[in-house]
């Protein structure tokens, strides 16, 4: 692939004339293809997957949400987490931000999404340093409200038939 410029220009004898560059760009568009394709792979992904992605500040502001949740809760531009998330003035109580950012270890928390229909996910908070040398946290977000509900119903189940295996017991 040839991106072809032209660039119109004067001699010195008065007469205009066009220099013409051939640039050949055949690699760069593949890499560019390559790059949008795995992108829409990631969000096809984190989309099936109900997987969030976000970076934050050691200010609470957010730097980047995935475009799953650009949807969902707009445009993050200068807003706080809590705030775009949550709808709170500050930080959630078990808001893992401050500890990873502290301890530079990876911080494990449930959090309750009140504008999902209260989804249950757990939250993997991951410190880093940017190019600049600022620490920031990467948050990988998944959606754990089935498995949750699984296990309160193994869990009554379980109940029922202790139950059930004493009442048995003393019967006899």
């Amino acid at each position: 692939v040839l991106e072809v410029h032209t660039i119109p220009f004067e001699d010195n004898t008065g007469r205009w004339l066009v220099a013409e560059f051939n640039i050949d760009v055949t690699e760069r568009k593949r890499a560019e293809r390559e790059l949008r394709e795995t992108k829409e792979r990631l969000e096809y992904i984190l989309g099936l997957t109900k997987a969030n992605i976000d970076i934050i500040d050691g200010n609470y502001m957010i730097r980047y949400v995935d475009p799953v949740w650009r949807k969902i809760y707009g445009d993050p531009a200068g807003r706080k987490c809590h705030e775009y998330f949550m709808g709170q003035r500050g930080p959630c109580l078990a808001c893992g931000i401050p500890r990873a950012l502290q301890t530079r270890q990876i911080t494990v928390t449930e959090e309750v999404l009140p504008r999902e229909n209260n989804r249950l996910i757990e939250v993997h908070t991951i410190p880093f340093q940017n190019e600049a040398g600022e620490w920031l946290v990467a948050e990988f977000n998944l959606d754990i409200t089935e498995k949750r509900r699984m296990e309160q119903e193994a869990l009554k189940t379980q109940k029922v038939e202790s139950l059930s295996l004493l009442a048995g017991g003393v019967a006899h």
